[in-house]
């Protein structure tokens, strides 16, 4: 499927609806075959959407196309294969709704649960291609078909990959360092203690804490000098 779509994507065609139920078995050799071209545009043909209209099956839908604005990005057929490959190996779709609503917060906020803890068989290679192709960022995704197909292979072969195995894609990251910059501007909330500011010493204050501690001194000097001086 993954050679299919590259092939596609060369030629300049977006599929668009890249889903298992659009993928047809061979019954000769048991090839699969990508079918369905009903949503399938060309990478360079105007577009005839609205603003705000989604396009595909909620499930697959990368999370820029819920907005209908990166609709003819090649990155959004990736990610609905990344959608495929998660499911192929865990059995079930990474990212679960009881409405579309639901499925769309899911899709654009949350992070599936990696494969290899639903399946411990599974290498963290695993894990590294399904995070590389359900990156929200499409700059964090495979940037061609070609590039998936080679990590793809990689892994049928045991061989080296080339997505990271870093489990926190980067703009996870910057996300958790805008919210961490923007709760510093705002200050401390209302159950933080405040800290009381530290006290200058000036120099009259030093003057009046020197004159005292000499006073007291003297009362001390005199006081133990009479202890031993006779009466009357």
């Amino acid at each position: 499927v993954t050679d299919a779509l590259a092939f596609l994507h060369r030629s300049g065609v977006l599929h668009r609806d890249i889903k298992p139920g659009n993928v047809l078995i061979r019954s000769e050799d048991g090839a699969p075959l990508l079918a369905d071209f009903g949503l399938a545009s060309l990478e360079s043909a105007q577009t005839l959407t609205n603003t705000g209209e989604s396009i595909g099956t909620p499930a697959y839908m990368a999370p820029e196309a819920f907005s209908g604005g990166a609709t003819r990005d090649p990155r959004v057929d990736l990610w609905a294969l990344g959608v495929m490959f998660y499911e192929c190996l865990t059995g079930r779709r990474p990212f679960q709704g009881s409405s579309n609503v639901e499925l769309m917060a899911q899709i654009t906020s949350a992070r599936p649960e990696s494969p290899s803890r639903l399946r411990p068989e599974l290498s963290t290679d695993h894990d590294a291609v399904v995070a590389k192709a359900l990156a929200k960022d499409p700059a964090e995704r495979y940037a061609t078909a070609e590039e998936l197909l080679e990590d793809l292979r990689g892994l049928a072969r045991g061989g080296a990959i080339s997505a990271s195995h870093d489990q926190a894609p980067a703009a996870t990251v910057r996300r958790a360092l805008r919210q961490a910059r923007s709760r510093a501007s705002r200050g401390p909330s209302k159950g933080s203690p405040k800290k009381r500011p530290r006290r200058q010493a000036t120099k009259s204050t030093t003057r009046a804490m020197a004159t005292r501690r000499s006073a007291r001194a003297t009362r001390v000097g005199v006081s133990g000098m009479g202890v031993g001086l006779p009466r009357g």
